[in-house]
């Protein structure tokens, strides 16, 4: 019986990147600044995808606000960059269609109702007005989840989109109140869990869709990992190649607090990736206030 040979890649010493596991917080931020698409986030921790996909040259460490990568001298396998754009631009793809809605379930018959796209108004989602003794507004739109909300879906149409992290409604009290405002459509997600490269693509998408959109406000938390979302509402922002829409950006404390908003004027990335880095290191000092946006 013939013997099938198996060819391996030879291995070198050269530089390539290692991660700090125990630094590692899962923000994701690294994996947008990787060129090669080395780098995912896999189960809650940055990892190398592929040897063969990392150059070595180490653009990503900049983007690491925890200090968890590092370049190092060891054995590994060549830099193989036809390979590496290869598999980046079949992830971007997959992407892409999940942003656009190609790789989601039908909203029509035989699909799934709830992922069907509808405004709501007071009396379809529940909420009372101030006024009356309720807390506010409910909910302008169904889905809310930025993997379910098409980027082209007519409850968009609104002059802002408000951007929250999971978590924020429920850290809170007021969430209703101060962040979103009546008639403001809100999508939200999870930058640890999800794929912040979709999100990215999606908010571009729907600011090109939406010219009506002129403000995106972005609420998060203050865990780190919770700046994916910053970083793609920035992002997404630029993708979008509009220079009329203004950045808010909101982080909520665990005690329920606004403890910050992003400065006026600081919209370009560096900014606001400086600027939550000071946020993260000011955690928990006095100062804290609550806002309200509209």
């Amino acid at each position: 019986m013939p013997q099938t040979a198996w060819k391996l890649k030879p291995l070198r010493g050269r530089d390539i990147i290692e991660i700090d596991e125990a630094r590692c917080d899962g923000c994701g931020l690294c994996v947008s600044g990787c060129a090669e698409g080395a780098l995912e986030i896999i189960e809650g921790k940055a990892r190398l995808v592929s040897e063969s996909y990392c150059d070595g040259l180490g653009a990503c460490l900049a983007e690491c606000p925890r200090g968890a990568l590092r370049i190092v001298r060891r054995e590994s396998e060549g830099f193989d960059e036809e390979a590496a754009l290869a598999a980046k631009a079949a992830r971007e793809a997959r992407a892409a269609r999940k942003a656009d809605g190609t790789d989601e379930a039908p909203s029509g018959p035989g699909g799934c109702p709830g992922a069907r796209q509808r405004p709501l108004g007071r009396g379809d989602s529940g909420g009372v007005p101030a006024e009356e003794g309720g807390g506010g507004p409910g909910l302008a739109n169904w889905p809310i989840q930025m993997t379910l909300v098409h980027p082209k879906a007519e409850f968009l149409e609104a002059p802002a989109l408000a951007l929250a992290a999971d978590c924020t409604a429920f850290a809170v009290p007021g969430f209703h109140r101060e962040f979103l405002g009546a008639g403001v459509p809100l999508v939200i997600g999870c930058p640890k869990l999800d794929d912040v490269d979709a999100y990215i693509i999606k908010i571009g998408e729907i600011l090109k869709a939406h010219p009506s959109i002129l403000e995106v406000r972005a609420a998060i938390m203050e865990v780190p990992c919770c700046r994916g979302l910053a970083y793609a509402a920035v992002r997404g922002v630029e993708r979008s190649g509009r220079a009329d829409v203004s950045l808010r950006l909101f982080v909520a404390g665990l005690d329920g607090t606004v403890r910050e908003e992003l400065p006026e004027g600081a919209v370009s990335p560096e900014e606001v990736l400086w600027w939550l880095s000071c946020v993260r290191a000011r955690t928990g000092s006095s100062g804290s206030r609550g806002t309200s946006s509209r």
